[in-house]
């Protein structure tokens, strides 16, 4: 939370969501979901919400927990590690 400024943290049936600060992720993203699928892979979804309208930017599905990392990183062009 401290590297990405990430906050308002919400729990969903499905996994979790968080916002990001307007224009510090690439390409306009400002809210991350991450959801817990049914073959127990994760799917993070990038997206900008805006006047209560969240509008999807990009999605990776089917990974598994070591790759969520990586796949934030990808999404957003935010580093979360040293």
């Amino acid at each position: 939370m401290m590297m990405t400024g990430a906050r308002d943290v919400v729990v969903t049936p499905n996994g979790l969501q968080f916002r990001l600060p307007a224009n510090f992720a690439q390409g306009g993203v400002n809210m991350i979901r991450v959801e817990l699928s049914a073959d127990d892979t994760y799917a993070v979804i990038a997206g900008r919400w805006a006047r209560l309208d969240f509008k999807e930017k990009a999605r990776e599905s089917g990974l598994y927990a070591e790759d969520l990392q990586r796949a934030f990183t990808r999404l957003t062009g935010l580093d979360t590690h040293l």
